[in-house]
């Protein structure tokens, strides 16, 4: 399978459906949404996540996601976190496992 980055809007989806239509992307930086997104994870403090995403209205900058769960945007020249991803065909189904290295998900 291919591995590649997050997109920004898996992100964005990946809070409660009540949120969506709170605010817009850029601005997600809402407490409510953001305890309610199961994609924010923990990263170094003041560290941001690239996402696959290019912002459209610079070539040099890609969305990204940083420690307070905040949607904004970053220069290519710039450091930051990656998190591989692949995604699955809805015909994957979870067999076992609770996602911990010693008992990692199992899928067939």
């Amino acid at each position: 399978t291919k591995i590649g980055l997050m997109n920004v809007y898996d992100y964005g989806y990946a809070a409660s459906p009540t949120s969506w239509a709170m605010d817009t992307l850029y601005n997600y930086d809402n407490s409510t949404i953001k305890s309610s997104n199961w994609l924010l994870c923990e990263i170094e403090n003041g560290s941001s996540e690239w996402t696959i995403t290019p912002r459209s209205a610079s070539n040099q900058n890609v969305w990204s996601v940083n420690s307070g769960g905040y949607v904004g945007d970053m220069n290519e020249g710039s450091g930051g976190y990656v998190r591989p991803v692949f995604y699955l065909t809805s015909n994957v189904a979870y067999k076992s496992g609770t996602g911990t290295s010693t008992d990692p998900f199992l899928i067939s």
